[in-house]
């Protein structure tokens, strides 16, 4: 996997592997889904806006976080007909200078030990990220701090008004003591951070031509750091300050991290492919592009700038009549199995010799990078299957996201728990309601008891499954899975 120490050296294989490939394919695994009081809020029949504005609630400064990234690149070799498929796992945490606070969920927690996720890899070797907005704020925090612009601070303390006086005495001594270019570096006497940041301020306002810096020092049998002043000529001290200001702007760089590989990602404008994407785009663009926008409208918008070609295979796979019949379920192993046998075919899908990891399989199932490759995969098999039934049956060449093919099945996203489709292109699909039911009037003292029942009742017109969730008091609303009988014969008794 890529964590912070092999960064640096995967990004450019990463570059140029995304350079290459025909799509891209993502998944990224979170601290948390849905906050325990925000639960009751997901509705069987939320459209599109009202789903928004429910995730949103959970979007405080206290959100859930994406603590590893997946991205597999698909890349078509016509010479010897096959797609080379190149996955990376990013480990990724937000770096202490982020000051980020984020939520975690017992369940998604439990969820990740148990498929050998190492949280202590997670939080030591995990790859920084920072927004743009933050990496603007912390680059003028620390340009401030460097700089005599920034704030001013009182000496409050009669302690530090008389040790920053005996201070600023010697260092007058020792600038008139000659002239200036005869004078050696000057060592003030050790002191604590804060003492320090008050003789910066104050031996800059009354020396602003001098050059300090802070310099590690034995003092009382510990290390400590003092200040050390001296004397530069005007092309030096530019010189010393260029390089602060660069060192600066690397250390940022760094922090920025994880986010150049989003970054690259959005520059390529190359397709891209997910499984039940929805939260996985709202984590992307809140955690790596900007905060979340208020309106439903808005973030459609930044989608369609960053991400311009989405297939998400949970749709394809609900949506496609000639799938939907073959493929019951919706999860992705589920469909992972189903592609694997017939009767869906090619193409030949083989990972690069340097990324052989997965090439055992399931082994790695809940990893974001092994679930990403598989994506892909699932993608790739129902592409195909689609031409030959659908499309192009002697076409032997794989079918990518934007193909004409498609077309019905791209930029749509499937909203979990709702019937209702995201239209990235535009005015959202109706959503299919005939698989809902409304219960009205059911007994207060009734409903712990009569779940159950309801399941029980409900599962005889459904192969898929039966959810049933409580919506105001005495409400009940059921949603079925695929259905084996005609909606309107359901006996609601």
């Amino acid at each position: 996997g890529v964590t912070k120490e092999n960064f640096r050296e995967i990004v450019p294989l990463f570059l140029e592997s995304l350079d290459h490939c025909d799509f891209f394919s993502i998944d990224a695994e979170f601290s948390g889904i849905n906050a325990a009081d925000r639960e009751r809020d997901f509705d069987f029949l939320d459209d599109w806006e009202d789903r928004y504005k429910n995730i949103r609630k959970d979007n405080t400064p206290y959100s859930f976080v994406a603590i590893q990234y997946g991205i597999t690149t698909f890349q078509w070799d016509p010479q010897q007909g096959i797609i080379v498929a190149r996955p990376f796992n990013f480990t990724i945490f937000p770096p202490s200078e982020s000051n980020i606070t984020f939520l975690s969920q017992a369940s998604s927690l439990h969820f990740l030990a148990e498929a050998k996720f190492d949280f202590n890899k997670m939080i030591y070797q995990g790859i920084p990220f920072l927004r743009p907005d933050k990496e603007s704020s912390l680059m003028e925090h620390r340009m401030k701090v460097m700089t005599t612009d920034r704030e001013q601070i009182p000496i409050m303390k009669e302690p530090d008004r008389e040790f920053i006086a005996k201070q600023l005495d010697i260092v007058n001594d020792w600038f008139h003591a000659g002239p200036l270019s005869s004078l050696q570096p000057l060592q003030l006497e050790p002191c604590n951070p804060f003492r320090r940041r008050l003789l910066y301020q104050e031996i800059e306002n009354k020396f602003p031509d001098l050059a300090l810096e802070s310099i590690p020092i034995q003092h009382g049998g510990a290390m400590g750091k003092c200040i050390q002043i001296s004397v530069l000529p005007e092309i030096e001290r530019t010189k010393k300050r260029e390089a602060r200001i660069q060192t600066i702007k690397d250390q940022v760089s760094d922090l920025v991290g994880f986010r150049k590989i989003i970054d690259a990602l959005i520059e390529s404008q190359k397709p891209m492919v997910a499984h039940n994407m929805l939260l996985d785009l709202i984590r992307t663009v809140d955690q790596f592009i900007v905060p979340l926008p208020n309106d439903a409208s808005e973030f459609r918008d930044q989608i369609r700038k960053c991400f311009p070609c989405i297939i998400d295979t949970k749709y394809l796979s609900a949506m496609c009549p000639s799938i939907a019949t073959i493929i019951q379920s919706r999860i992705l192993p589920h469909i992972y199995d189903a592609v694997s046998r017939s009767p869906f075919e090619g193409p030949t899908i083989v990972l690069d010799e340097k990324f052989e990891r997965y090439k055992n399989g399931s082994d790695h199932m809940h990893e974001a990078a092994f679930d990403s490759y598989i994506t892909g995969i699932c993608f790739l098999k129902m592409s195909q299957y689609i031409s030959k039934m659908e499309g192009e049956p002697k076409n032997q060449d794989p079918i990518f996201p934007g193909n004409f093919i498609l077309k019905n099945y791209q930029n749509r996203i499937a909203i979990v728990r709702t019937e209702a489709i995201l239209n990235l292109d535009g005015t959202d699909d109706p959503p299919y309601r005939d698989n809902v039911f409304v219960i009205e009037d059911v007994d207060s003292e009734m409903r712990n008891g009569i779940g159950p029942e309801l399941t029980r009742h409900f599962s005889q017109f459904a192969d898929g499954g039966v959810m049933v969730r409580w919506s105001d008091a005495g409400r009940c609303i059921v949603m079925l899975g695929k259905m084996n009988v005609d909606p309107k014969v359901v006996i609601v008794e």
